[in-house]
């Protein structure tokens, strides 16, 4: 029997009780899961993904003063009291030792959707190819739904490129795939795309373009670098590991 594998457009179209025996994988490649991955890369104890302000607020008052870090977003604008989610700016910071407790609009809304998979992966261009990876490593059978994470409901350019992407790296393990049409077309659309076409697609793209609007250029120009960190960020529990 061939493996599955699905790709969704947004994370509204996530089915949280259909996922048990599935792995995902969550892609918000601007900026949730490249941040995830980049402070993965800098060792802090774990990256603690929450739903909205208040679940942010409950597990910083479970930690212990200066043991954590907040980190988060709302709309792609800043919210008081917290770092914003650039991973080149977070990356400055002191991690060792420290829980990063991370909000954003969609990245991590689609990761606690996906919550109760047999696995869940977060994804971006820059660390495709350790995740494909550890996905064969991990399970060779399951089926395996690509979310994106979208914009507030709507679609994503960059989310469906990586996803294409990677469909790409794993079609390398093996031919035995049986891929929805949505991930069929995302990977037409990524073998489509040249590397010189990704920091372009990424900047003119709706998330790119507010991103730009709120000084993330260079963070925009990281995203776009592909499979340049090798880690597999992992949920275990309420946290990330790699």
């Amino acid at each position: 029997m061939k493996r599955r594998v699905t790709v969704l457009t947004r994370k509204e179209e996530i089915a949280e009780d259909r996922l048990t025996d599935c792995v995902v994988v969550v892609i918000d490649v601007l900026l949730a899961t490249t941040t995830i991955c980049k402070l993965l890369n800098h060792r802090p104890n774990s990256v603690i993904p929450v739903k909205d302000q208040t679940e942010a607020h409950t597990v910083a008052n479970q930690l212990e003063e200066d043991t954590y870090l907040l980190v988060g977003e709302s709309g792609g604008y800043e919210i008081e009291g917290f770092l914003r989610p650039d991973p080149l700016e977070i990356t400055k910071q002191s991690l060792s030792n420290k829980e990063v407790i991370l909000l954003t609009t969609n990245g991590t809304v689609a990761i606690r959707k996906s919550a109760n998979a047999k696995r869940v992966y977060t994804c971006s261009l820059i660390n495709t190819a350790a995740v494909a990876e550890s996905i064969m490593s991990y399970d060779k059978t399951s089926s395996i739904v690509i979310a994106c994470a979208g914009n507030d409901g709507r679609f994503s350019l960059e989310d469906f490129l990586c996803a294409g992407y990677l469909v790409d790296e794993l079609m390398k393990y093996s031919t035995n795939w049986s891929l929805s049409d949505s991930a069929f077309v995302a990977k037409q659309y990524y073998e489509n795309t040249n590397v010189t076409m990704i920091k372009d697609q990424l900047a003119s793209s709706e998330t790119g373009q507010l991103l730009k609007e709120l000084n993330y250029h260079e963070a925009i120009d990281f995203a776009s670098k592909k499979s340049c960190i090798n880690i597999a960020p992992y949920l275990k529990g309420a946290k990330f590991f790699a």
